[in-house]
């Protein structure tokens, strides 16, 4: 009976972990973005690159160790580094709920916001699932299934490719596709005083909003993409070294909020299509991927294998909760 209960808050586990790092895989450069929230908490500066692979290492490694623990592959190994993981998850939430309790965590990515407070709650109750299924590391399962191992790695491998080039799957925030951005546009400031009409009217709207200062390299990239994407204004965080000549004469730069822009779009760049105070099309466009220039059309292609990937992802989770439930080869030590 308590190898029975143990097994089930194993099993438990591993699903918790697989889901939270599929809602963050959802919204990648979201989760980055409360990466670097984390780390401003910290005090601590990392450039805009790192911050993105931590938060795709963030993702593998609890996707990897919640596939690990439905699959029961070693068990003792896997087991202790889901505590370790686990204890520096709380220690962090614990830090944050004292100093910022308001603060999204990005536990569950932009899926589902919870405050740190929440979050330290949530990780406490983790802790007590996680020591509860202690006792089945004890036991000795024989219902490894290597052709779902193999696809586990398969899938996880095409998903971290796909998750650098592909676009959110969908945007939670309150500034989502077909939703009003009349109160986001109500206050702005533009470069030379001049009143913008954003009603009755389509807006190609280019946004900029750096986690980190731009070098003259990347700010001639981002303005490149706006012009070749003829921007009519361009959203900013603070109106230094622009020019409207940078896009095009008749740009027009706007002065907003931090975060109202991060609320706009998820990543640094974007571009915002408004009609009519609507949002009728966004798109992400991370800085590494103005770099490399790819282009809508291949992001497009990696989206639909992103979305692919998180079926059978679900898919392979479910067959292996199935498998492990009705494993009748377990015997305590």
């Amino acid at each position: 009976m308590k190898v029975t209960i143990a097994k089930y808050c194993w099993l438990l586990t591993g699903i918790l972990f697989v889901v939270s790092a599929l809602f963050k895989a959802m919204n990648v450069y979201g989760f980055q973005m409360s990466i670097i929230s984390h780390f401003d908490l910290l005090s601590i500066a990392f450039p805009y690159w790192v911050c993105l692979y931590i938060a795709l290492l963030v993702i593998v490694v609890e996707l990897l160790l919640g596939l690990l623990l439905l699959n029961c592959i070693c068990k003792n190994t896997v087991y202790f580094a889901t505590v370790g993981l686990m204890l520096f998850f709380t220690i962090l939430t614990c830090w944050e709920a004292f100093f910022k309790p308001d603060m999204d965590c990005g536990c569950f990515g932009k899926v589902y916001e919870l405050s740190a407070m929440q979050s330290f709650v949530k990780n406490i109750a983790i802790d007590a699932v996680i020591i509860a299924a202690y006792p089945f590391c004890k036991a000795k399962t024989q219902c490894f299934n290597k052709k779902i191992g193999a696809s586990c790695c398969i899938t996880i491998v095409i998903l971290l490719i796909s998750m650098c080039f592909s676009q959110p799957i969908y945007d939670f925030g309150m500034y989502g596709k077909g939703k009003s951005v009349k109160e986001a546009l109500m206050l702005y400031s533009s470069l030379d005083d001049e009143v913008i009409d954003f009603e009755n009217k389509h807006i190609r709207a280019g946004v900029l909003n750096p986690a980190k200062i731009l070098s003259d390299n990347d700010l001639n990239c981002i303005m490149a993409e706006f012009r070749r994407d003829k921007c009519d204004v361009v959203l900013v965080p603070t109106l230094d070294r622009m020019d409207r000549k940078m896009v095009n004469d008749s740009c027009r730069f706007v002065l907003m909020d931090t975060a109202v822009l991060s609320q706009l779009i998820s990543s640094n760049v974007g571009l915002i299509d408004i009609e009519n105070l609507r949002i009728k099309y966004k798109w992400e466009m991370p800085l590494h991927l103005i770099g490399f220039n790819v282009s809508y059309f291949w992001c497009g292609i990696w989206k639909i294998i992103f979305e692919l990937n998180i079926v059978c992802i679900v898919i392979l989770t479910i067959l292996l909760v199935i498998s492990q439930s009705g494993c009748r080869k377990t015997l305590t030590e």
